[in-house]
This record gives structure tokens, sequence and C-alpha cells, in this order.
């Protein structure tokens, strides 16, 4: 027989890995919207740099800062390409094995089954007596584990892809302060 203090127990348990995973999701989403209000802002200020005077006497110049948009709108649209909404079950997630096990971490759990996960936060292995709620509920954990990984992921690459274009700035600085300084 099924005793319900301890589905109840189980449950409740489930629920705080899902409330942590959702947090995690929402940073990643936050990071993200962050990052583009940034490019955004940069691409406006570099388009406006463009249309100095100085800066259309420079093909160097010029080019650098049409290098420097092109960085940021591919740095953009990787960010937008997170927030493309995931409603379908997604087969798979990439995760290293040897990783030390934490079940309050995303990228350790979108490797895991629905009962591996239960197991693992329950910590018993009655995989016959676990309800449809539970395994629903440990299935959406590593659903959104895998959400949570993926937009983290496309974080990662748009602020590597940001700070190539910024990274060059004090090239585009010495430049200009020589080419000024030569006339």
């Amino acid at each position: 027989m099924i005793d319900q203090k301890e589905i109840k127990i189980r449950e409740e348990q489930l629920f705080k890995v899902f409330n942590n995973v959702n947090d995690w999701l929402k940073f990643a989403e936050a990071k993200n919207a962050m990052l583009i209000a940034f490019n955004g802002a940069s691409i406006f200020g570099s388009i406006k740099l463009l249309n100095l005077e100085y800066i259309k006497s420079s093909d160097f110049l010029e080019g650098y800062f049409f290098f420097v948009i092109i960085c940021l709108v591919f740095s953009t649209v990787n960010c937008l390409i997170s927030f493309a909404p995931r409603v379908k079950i997604i087969k798979g997630g990439f995760y290293d094995s040897g990783k030390i096990p934490n079940v309050l971490f995303f990228e350790y759990l979108k490797g895991k089954s629905n009962l591996e996960i239960i197991e693992e936060i329950t910590g018993d292995g009655k995989s016959d007596q676990y309800t449809a709620l539970e395994k629903d509920i440990a299935e959406q954990i590593k659903q959104n584990s895998i959400i949570a990984s993926r937009k983290y992921s496309h974080f990662t690459i748009s602020v590597w892809i940001t700070i190539s274009s910024y990274i060059t700035l004090p090239l585009a600085g010495i430049f200009c302060i020589y080419t000024y300084l030569s006339n």
C-alpha cells in the first residue's frame, strides 16, 4: 500500500527542485534581456559615431565601427534566439557525467530521466510506487533544465561576441590618436 504522507513528502521535494530550476531559467532570461538592451544601446551609439565627420574621413574607423555593429547584431540575434518558445518535449541533453552530482543544478538534472530525478531527490528506489504527478513534475524539471542550459549557452556565445566587438576598441583608439597626431 502506498503511504499518502510519503507521497506528499516526495511531491514537496520535487516541487522545491522544480522551483529552483525555474529560478535558474528566469535568471538566464534576465541576463539575455539585459545583454539585448546593452547591445541595442551600443548599436545606437555606434551608428551615431558613424555620422561624425572624423569617422567618415577614416576608412579604418568607418570599417571598425561597421565591424562592431555587425558583431553586436549577431550577439543580439543570438540572445533573441534564446527567447524562442520551447513547448515540445526535448529529447536528449548534453552533460558530462563525470561531474559531481547536484540535484539542485540544472546542468546535472538535464541528463537524467524523470525516474532518476525522483530517486535522487527522494533517496528511495521505489519507482513502481511513484505517482503520475511525481513523474510529471520530474519530467518538467528535466525539460526546464534543458531549456535553462540552452539559454545559458546562447548567453555565453552572445557575451563572447559582444566582448570581441569591444576588445578591439583600444586598437581603434590608438589608431584614432595616431591619425589625429599625424594630421
